[in-house]
């Protein structure tokens, strides 16, 4: 159900991005800018993350098809220790509320404990309340850090979420999530 990507799963991995943000974002994010996003130049970016096994992009399938996508790589924070971050996790909107997004959330962690990270990061829109709710859920915490980036003529406010794994336990011991092997 989930594995490591490859090249030719680059193009249908941005077509979920480019449709889970023109869903999810929708009145956070200006209109022109989300019909503006093509495909076909997100499959580029995500392409050349495919086969790194330090910062792994993992996709889930449901009845043969690519339905979501995570990238997990080392914490790009300066202010975290040992720490591992979610860059991105995204399911098609089609596909949404089914558990998907919780099995490649528990296979990140299981990714992060496996490489001996104590803890997984990830940044979402401040004012994306639905994914922070999903989060929260999970048992990842608001950590209080915040940060905006311009983009086209906007701003985006992002908000940092922290989940602990306690090393030498089961990934999630004591937290809600529960690991899923690693590939």
């Amino acid at each position: 159900m989930i594995r490591n990507a490859t090249i030719e799963d680059a193009f249908r991995i941005a077509e979920i991005q480019v449709s889970s943000w023109r869903a999810a974002y929708r009145g956070i994010i200006p209109e022109s800018y989300l019909q503006g996003l093509r495909a076909e130049q997100r499959e580029r970016t995500w392409r050349r993350f495919v086969g790194d096994v330090h910062s792994p992009l993992l996709v889930i399938h449901s009845d043969g098809e690519i339905t979501g996508f995570c990238h997990i790589s080392p914490s790009r924070d300066s202010d975290t220790h040992n720490a591992a971050e979610i860059i991105a996790i995204y399911i098609d909107p089609l596909h949404w509320r089914k558990g998907m997004g919780h099995t490649l959330c528990s296979s990140a962690l299981s990714f992060a404990y496996d490489h001996g990270f104590s803890l997984v990061t990830l940044w979402t829109l401040s004012k994306n309340h639905s994914a922070q709710c999903f989060y929260e859920a999970l048992g990842f915490q608001a950590d209080g850090a915040s940060k905006s980036d311009a983009m086209a003529g906007f701003v985006l406010d992002e908000v940092r979420y922290r989940f602990h794994i306690n090393q030498g336990e089961q990934v999630g011991g004591g937290n809600r999530l529960k690991p899923v092997p690693h590939l």
